[in-house]
């Protein structure tokens, strides 16, 4: 069996705007409906201004997407680190939480959804006043089977 890696990469916005960065990942189609995803991020600030990172998720093929996660927000030239979650379908989110739609994220700082997920993830960055660069960011999805092990496809 093969392990499934999937990653969003790309370089955030160089002026104050809010975009996508990098394509979509798809995972649906390699993989059958993952119990859970390994995130793991590379983070760096941008220049001149702050950089608000999210993650979406969409429930229609890619019409429409929902906020899924929201790093910290990451100050003007910010040191590179590294961040990890893991996500599950079974978590249960009790409250409920409110999320941007598309290209007006919303989500709290520091907040991941959790619970179920869709077959594809976007990473969109929000870049403040005052950004004069952007940076290259790169988050791995490793979505996950049964007892942690990926279920790729062989």
């Amino acid at each position: 069996m093969t392990d499934a890696l999937f990653t969003l990469t790309g370089t955030t916005p160089a002026a104050p705007s809010t975009a996508v960065v990098g394509a979509p990942a798809v995972f649906a189609t390699y993989i059958d409906a993952p119990e859970s995803l390994d995130i793991c991020a590379s983070l760096i600030g941008a220049t001149g201004g702050t950089l608000d990172l999210f993650l979406q998720t969409s429930p229609d093929g890619g019409a429409t997407w929902f906020d899924y996660g929201h790093y910290a927000q990451l100050a003007a030239g910010a040191a590179a680190f590294r961040n990890r979650v893991g996500v599950s379908r079974f978590q249960q989110a009790l409250t409920p939480v409110v999320v941007g739609v598309n290209l007006t994220p919303l989500l709290a700082a520091a907040t991941f959804v959790g619970g179920p997920f869709n077959d594809r993830m976007r990473l969109v960055a929000v870049a403040g006043a005052g950004t004069t660069a952007g940076a290259v960011i790169t988050i791995q999805l490793r979505p996950m089977g049964t007892n942690g092990v990926s279920n790729a496809r062989a």
